[in-house]
């Protein structure tokens, strides 16, 4: 339980262990901070056992998504709303670490104005704030003074923010400001993840939090859907709210439980060969995600809705890599991305010839379609190439190598 009490405005609770907590977060973020003055103290009752977080930001209504976010990865949070008021604002910023005791530490994330007027102020020592990340400020704050060596600052910029920082940042081509932030209009889905991931992995470093066991969890998911057949075992691993799983080449998968559970229940756990085998290649692991490197192989016995949809059985043997890119939310699974070769995986089954070349092919250049001999993909023998790069001469559809 959280609760926020700033100069005169109104007390927020955010109950995380509550059922409804994530339900009542967004209403209480509806009737956001007004008011206070600046001779008013900031009273912050944390749960010092956990991870503590200001959201700050120039809106009264942020957004709830986000919040719904840090909860589940396990952060108390507390929102403070710049009014306009700079002197009383950086006044709120200095009492913020007021009610925590010796070893205790806390982090700010800031967006718009607030972020530049963050960034200021913790250029002098706040001894007890050990991150800060900052969406698109406006500006950065006018100064030659570095932040102290103990804080980890990390600011996203816009690509059309064209003032340079020496400050450790990251850049956001073709987005604006407000792109982090899910009830904007400007909110880009690939740059909030790009931005989420690494914020996700500063903070996590900042307050020395236990790792979660990714590697663990992605196993176990893979396990109970190709080992075990299980959907309802699969489905416990991935949280609650929206998962996601999108198999590239075909879009099949789903978002939701219900959803995903039914794909994975008729469309999947009963779709895979006896022989179907699965050998991993390589692992990535980051700070909310796992990406896997794997060969797999099967014997194309049965009809296979997620791979090969409305392809009956060819009997024909099958090798391709697979790569998965997983993510992690609050220790559970929150969104897949599974890719393969899928031009590979039609020609071993003999649905794709390299050597027909359609009739209706037309390249810019009239009269240069003869010099298309064949289409250019492989076989089985692109996925044995990345287990084993030994294993076949490279720049073989190449002519004149």
């Amino acid at each position: 339980m959280v609760k926020v009490n700033v100069g005169g405005f109104p007390t927020i609770n955010l109950d995380t262990s509550a059922p409804d907590g994530v339900r009542q977060a967004r209403n209480d973020l509806r009737r956001r901070m007004r008011g206070g003055n600046s001779g008013r103290q900031i009273s912050l009752n944390w749960n010092t056992k956990v991870p503590r977080l200001v959201i700050t930001s120039d809106t009264d209504e942020f957004d709830p998504t986000t919040v719904q976010h840090f909860q589940q990865e396990g952060f108390q949070l507390a929102y403070l709303a710049y009014q306009g008021n700079k002197s009383q604002y950086m006044s709120q910023l200095q009492h913020l670490q007021d009610p925590l005791e010796l070893g205790e530490k806390y982090a700010i994330v800031a967006y718009g104005d607030a972020a530049t007027l963050v960034l200021e102020a913790c250029m002098k020592p706040m001894p007890k704030l050990v991150a800060v990340v900052a969406y698109y400020p406006p500006y950065m704050p006018r100064t030659t003074t570095n932040f102290p060596p103990t804080l980890d600052v990390q600011i996203h910029l816009t690509g059309s923010q064209k003032f340079g920082t020496r400050h450790p940042n990251y850049r956001y081509p073709d987005v604006k400001p407000g792109f982090a932030e899910h009830d904007m209009e400007e909110f880009d889905t690939v740059a909030a993840g790009l931005a989420w991931s690494r914020d996700i992995a500063m903070l996590r470093r900042a307050f020395d939090m236990p790792e979660y066991d990714l590697e663990g969890l992605w196993d176990d998911k893979v396990t109970a859907l190709f080992r075990d057949q299980d959907a309802d075992k699969a489905m416990d691993l991935m949280v609650r709210d929206e998962p996601y799983v999108n198999h590239g080449p075909t879009m099949t998968g789903g978002r939701g439980q219900d959803e995903l559970r039914r794909f994975y229940s008729d469309f999947f756990v009963d779709s895979n060969p006896p022989d179907f085998k699965v050998k991993l290649l390589s692992r990535t692991q980051g700070a909310d995600r796992v990406v896997d490197e794997m060969l797999v192989k099967f014997t194309h016995t049965v009809e296979m809705p997620w791979m090969l949809p409305g392809v009956p059985p060819t009997e024909k043997r099958v090798e391709v890599v697979l790569i998965s890119v997983v993510s992690v939310r609050g220790g559970r699974l929150y969104q897949e991305h599974i890719h393969w070769d899928q031009a590979s995986v039609l020609v071993q089954i003999g649905l794709l010839d390299p050597k027909l070349i359609p009739d209706s092919f037309k390249t810019a250049e009239e009269g240069r379609e003869k010099e298309v001999k064949r289409l250019p993909v492989h076989g089985k023998e692109a996925g044995r190439k990345i287990a084993d790069g030994e294993r076949y001469d490279s720049n073989r559809l190449l002519s004149g190598w």
